[in-house]
């Protein structure tokens, strides 16, 4: 009888330090999440940092707080408003390339971006290497730009870098839009279509 409650006990004993142990393992796996994702802002601010360095452009980081739950409607929220100085169309930009345009309405603290995928949104555009000029227009369904306004003889290559060209009056010279991925002919007609340089499935 001994032997068997000195086993319980001992077996109880193993029982709360295996607890303990599971619950110390949790802690520790939500403090390495906590510090991966510590590294990947740390990360992703760098970048922005690396970016405000190159420019010549005054620069104000931002952050998305808040997505737009309408369908069709492609905006993002970021946590600077008119108290920061920000207006309607100013240009936003991410690391990887041109993300949109500042839209109304302007809050002091919250400003509302178009992005240029989204309906209605356009980008005047060079492409690297013709240097033919044209618009980047949004609102497809497959969030892909497609060209406009491109000279017909203009040898457009699919692979071709495709940058802002400034002459919209709102996004400076020279900013990454997207390469062309793909173009096709209908008759006399030709389609080119643009892939972003952002991923605008996550906009952070």
């Amino acid at each position: 009888i001994t032997g068997g409650w000195t086993n319980y006990f001992a077996l109880r004993g193993a029982a709360r330090e295996n607890a303990a142990l599971k619950q110390r393992v949790l802690d520790l796996e939500g403090a390495l999440q906590q510090q991966q994702a510590l590294v990947a802002k740390t990360r992703a601010l760098e970048n922005v940092l690396g970016l405000k360095q190159s420019l010549a452009e005054p620069m104000l980081a931002a952050e998305v707080i808040a997505g737009n739950p309408s369908p069709g409607t492609l905006t993002v929220m970021i946590n600077r408003g008119s108290s920061d100085g920000i207006t309607e169309d100013m240009a936003v930009i991410g690391a990887r390339g041109v993300v949109g345009r500042v839209i109304n309405p302007v809050a002091p603290n919250a400003a509302t971006v178009q992005l240029i995928v989204g309906r209605t949104a356009a980008t005047a555009v060079v492409f690297e290497g013709s240097n033919a000029g044209g618009m980047a227009t949004g609102g497809a369904p497959d969030r892909l730009l497609r060209a406009e306004f491109v000279p017909v003889l203009a040898d457009i290559k699919v692979g071709e870098r495709v940058t802002t060209s400034g002459q919209d009056g709102i996004f400076p010279q020279g900013f990454l839009v997207g390469t062309v991925e793909r173009i096709s002919r209908t008759g006399p007609d030709r389609e080119i279509v643009i892939r972003p340089a952002v991923d605008f499935t996550h906009v952070d």
